[in-house]
């Protein structure tokens, strides 16, 4: 259903005027359509802020999704290694535990490239 929507949208938003140059007060103008599409996130991804918000489908594939403010993102990697490290240290033997040795946010990185990376540590982990 969504993606019915968002090719709706693709396509108003191909949608392009342009006012010859010689009509009074608007020649020369151009006008379109610019509608933002719904993201769709089972995959993963980064929301950019936009005034008023941005709608979402979440859990459309079927499982559990987390959605947290990438300023949360620091002390939930902190966490995620406190209790790797907790269960490494359990004597269990099995394997699984998520184990980050340094984390450092660079000041000339972009959310967008931390997510990247977090998402591809994560798929290369499978």
């Amino acid at each position: 259903m969504i993606g019915i929507v968002n090719r709706a949208i693709g396509a108003l938003n191909g949608i392009h005027v342009s006012i010859p140059g010689w009509v009074p007060l608007v020649g020369g103008k151009s006008f379109g359509v610019s509608l933002p599409r719904i993201p769709t996130l089972a995959t993963g991804g980064v929301v950019l802020p936009r005034s008023g918000g941005v709608p979402a489908i979440l859990a459309e594939a079927g499982e559990a999704e987390a959605v947290l403010p990438l300023s949360k993102l620091d002390r939930l990697l902190r966490r995620a290694a406190a209790d790797g490290r907790a269960y490494a240290g359990a004597g269990t033997g099995v394997g699984g535990a998520l184990h980050i040795e340094h984390y450092h946010a660079a000041e000339t990185s972009t959310p967008q490239r931390t997510a990247d990376a977090l998402m591809f540590l994560a798929k290369a982990r499978g």
